[in-house]
Parts: C-alpha cells; sequence; structure tokens
C-alpha cells in the first residue's frame, strides 16, 4: 500500500490522488471550523485542500502514509504524521479525513478512528467521509491492496469501532449515490464520550 501512493505521489498522479476543494467538500461536510483551530487532515492528495485550511487557521497538520504527500505542504503546516499511532492525545479540535476510507482496509481504519478519537481535544470533532454499500450486507475489501478507492464498509461495523474506542456518533449523514460502485457516501461525525472530573469529598 505505502509503495502504491509513493508512486502516485512521485508522479504527481491527478487520477489517483484527489484535489479537493475545501469549500466544494465543505458544503457536505459541515466542517466546524474555527480561526486558530487545531486541525488534522488526514490524506494529502494533491495538498490543494491542506492549503486551504492554513487560509483559515494557522494550526494545520497532516497524517499521510507517504513523507513524499506531507513534503509537498510541508511550507504550510505545522506538523506531519505517517502513522496514526504517532498522533499526540488531545490534540485536536477538528480532525477530518476525505476520499481516505475506501482506499485503506479494516485494520488501517480502525487504526485511524482509535487513534484519531484519542487525538481529539476534550470538546474536538472528528469528520470522516466513508463508503457504504447500497446493499447493506456487502462489505467489499478486495480492492484493499491496490488502494483503487472502492473499498466500503457497513454503517455498523464503523458505528461499532466508534464505540469501542471511546467515541460517540453525534451525527450521520447520507451524502450521494454511486450506482455504478455501488456505494452510498455517508458523512460520520464522531466526539469523544463526555468526559466527567468527578470531585471526592474532602477527608
Amino acid at each position: 500500500m505505502k509503495q502504491f501512493w509513493t508512486e502516485k505521489h512521485k508522479l504527481n498522479d491527478v487520477a489517483h490522488l484527489t484535489g479537493s476543494d475545501l469549500y466544494a467538500i465543505n458544503t457536505y461536510m459541515e466542517l466546524p471550523l474555527m480561526p486558530d483551530m487545531d486541525v488534522l487532515n488526514i490524506g494529502v492528495g494533491m495538498g490543494k485542500c491542506t492549503r486551504q485550511l492554513k487560509e483559515l487557521t494557522n494550526n494545520v497538520y497532516v497524517l499521510d502514509i507517504c513523507q513524499e504527500a506531507i513534503d509537498k505542504v510541508k511550507d504550510v503546516i505545522i506538523k506531519g504524521y505517517l502513522t496514526p499511532q504517532s498522533l499526540p492525545k488531545y490534540k485536536f479540535d477538528l480532525i477530518m479525513s476525505h476520499l481516505v476510507s475506501q482506499h485503506i482496509n479494516k485494520e488501517e481504519l480502525t487504526n485511524h478512528i482509535e487513534y484519531g478519537i484519542n487525538a481529539l481535544s476534550l470538546q474536538g470533532e472528528m469528520v470522516i467521509q466513508i463508503a457504504v454499500p447500497i446493499n447493506r450486507n456487502e462489505v467489499d475489501y478486495s480492492d484493499a491492496s491496490a488502494g483503487a478507492g472502492s473499498i466500503k464498509y457497513t454503517i455498523d461495523e464503523v458505528v461499532e469501532l466508534i464505540n469501542i474506542y471511546g467515541g460517540r456518533l453525534t451525527r450521520l449523514k447520507f451524502y450521494e449515490r454511486f450506482l455504478q460502485y455501488n456505494m452510498d457516501w455517508y458523512i460520520f461525525h464522531i466526539k469523544r464520550i463526555n468526559m466527567i472530573h468527578i470531585e471526592e469529598p474532602e477527608q
């Protein structure tokens, strides 16, 4: 997987690397963007979205499997991470992931959700676009090794991962149907489970 994407970044392969416009995807992802937020963008692509984030906040970070991708935006980010496991805890006010989930296998998605939730600030939010099979009983991991973009996950298995790793689904939004690929696009809004500080009585 890493070799596949490294080659695509070296070639600037626009057929595989998204050049998504932040303002366009925000019409359906509805990102809670505010000035001076610490924002983590998962998946750099051609870098357009990351650069547009810089217009809205000075505190932009990225997570990408390829150093070549991170290097494309190193002039506008504070730091880049190569693995979800390397993310700091309680750091980010917003974590966004667009056109990434359909390129990664179940283990990688699990890592993104587990360590992403851990990396959220107490009031932070994670917003992920995920491809869901139109036939809800059909899950397709067949293209995971090639990163071809057609990997689908059921809503139930994504919600299960969110619950297992200390998150809560605050909103689930259907966006668009792609009949030719047997997939629906859904937007998952995730927050930490509320953490309550308990004051013990004085002894």
